[in-house]
């Protein structure tokens, strides 16, 4: 039995999709904003923090006698604005007006007086109040002294800097998890959110496959009728013959459309290949135009063709047929009198590339999505062609269960060429067609 999601039409499936993106876009959104709401947060804390040690670290240069180990005279670091700058390790150093430097405090074990000295030196160049030193890890206040001198405050950034780093792992690895966890509830939601409209579609469907199945079974017998009426001569006067004419015509016009709505409802319950095998393209291209020259040639229209050989294609031959037999009679139909109809076939990359190029009035690039849509006519001009407007519709379906993608363009202003890429797929070992 198949799954929901395998079973369920083209569109519901596309709408499913739909609302998980939008509901997914939403949750990044929001959770995004406040990951990083939390992150930049966190950032001017340390920051503050920081800053608070740089400025309470200032006070030990009031006191010469340093670098002796602190004694209890000394003032302790303790400041209600700044606390938890007990945890950020700092130096202080001097540099009078004759450039010697001196090291008053140096808490940071990972920086050597050297290396102290070298920044101190950077730092009394530059004399800028405060910034960052990023290549060594530091902060730094500079403070210019009533005397003359200068002093140079350092506070360390590495476990600022390594609680940054966590929090951006942390923050990473939340919404990693939230995301899986809403794509799985939004993929829940989605089902239950669409479970009206695929209901109202699937009715529809069932109800257009019904009907359109109960009335072949009249026009078979209509049709029927009509020919045997003819071929009897029961109906001998020219009025009669005429409209036993029309009657057929007619009933030839709808069955045609009860076949086409036939292949849409078969189209919209979903894949229909079941045992799809490699067929060589190559070998049903070229069966379709030999099969379909006659009609070109009746219909005043040359044929150009330019097939390569051995191309394969993994899929269904009847359906593969009836796709090119489709792009073959909308190019004669909406054609010039007396244009050509340029078909090819070659491999591009990994596709097999089929186009059909014909000469007539050019589709604008604003209806090119358009004209695959179901019983649309592009202009009153091609409305004069006989059809409903279904073909392209069935031939989009068709390539679209064979994993490929099919499209319309305008190669030059008075043309039209309708393109289809279908993924190449390896020859059989036993290959009897060889296109």
């Amino acid at each position: 039995m198949k799954s929901a999601q395998s079973a369920a039409p083209q569109p519901i499936r596309k709408l499913r999709r739909t609302i998980v993106l939008a509901l997914m876009c939403v949750e990044l959104v929001f959770a995004f904003s406040i990951l990083t709401g939390l992150y930049l947060n966190a950032r001017s804390g340390y920051i503050r923090i920081s800053s608070a040690a740089l400025h309470q670290a200032a006070r030990w240069g009031d006191y010469p006698q340093m670098p002796q180990p602190r004694t209890e005279e000394r003032p302790a670091r303790r400041d209600p604005d700044a606390a938890g700058t007990d945890a950020v390790p700092f130096a202080v150093l001097t540099g009078d007006a004759q450039g010697n430097i001196t090291v008053v405090e140096n808490q940071i074990d990972a920086l050597s007086t050297q290396e102290l000295l070298a920044c101190c030196e950077r730092v009394l160049a530059l004399q800028t109040e405060d910034g960052l030193l990023r290549d060594k890890q530091l902060r730094y206040l500079y403070q210019h002294l009533p005397d003359g001198s200068a002093r140079v405050v350092f506070a360390s950034t590495v476990l600022e800097q390594t609680l940054l780093r966590n929090q951006l792992l942390l923050s990473v690895g939340i919404l990693l998890l939230s995301s899986a966890a809403f794509f799985l509830v939004s993929s829940l939601l989605s089902r239950v959110l669409v479970r009206p409209v695929a209901d109202a579609f699937e009715r529809e469907r069932q109800f257009v496959a019904d009907a359109s199945h109960e009335l072949k079974t009249p026009l078979t017998v209509v049709l029927s009728n009509t020919e045997m009426l003819l071929s009897s001569g029961a109906v001998a006067d020219e009025r009669g013959l005429r409209r036993l004419d029309n009657i057929r015509a007619e009933s030839q016009r709808m069955r045609s459309l009860v076949e086409d709505l036939l292949a849409l409802a078969r189209l919209d319950v979903g894949r229909r290949i079941c045992a799809p095998a490699p067929q060589c393209f190559s070998y049903i291209a070229a069966c379709a135009l030999s099969g379909f020259e006659p009609a070109l040639f009746d219909a005043g229209r040359t044929l150009e063709e330019d097939v390569a050989p051995s191309l394969y294609v993994n899929g269904d031959a009847a359906r593969l047929r009836e796709l090119l037999d489709i792009l073959l009679d909308n190019a004669c139909k909406y054609s010039h009198p007396g244009s050509a109809i340029r078909v090819t076939l070659h491999a591009v990359r990994r596709d097999d590339v089929l186009c059909v190029t014909s000469e007539g009035n050019p589709i604008p690039a604003s209806e090119h999505a358009a004209i695959f849509r179901r019983f649309y006519r592009l202009d009153p001009s091609r409305g004069q062609q006989p059809g409903y407007g279904l073909g392209l519709s069935i031939a989009q379906g068709i390539v679209s269960d064979h994993h490929g993608r099919i499209g319309v363009r305008n190669d030059t202003p008075q043309s039209n060429t309708f393109f289809v890429h279908l993924p190449l797929c390896a020859a059989p070992e036993n290959s009897a067609q060889n296109g």
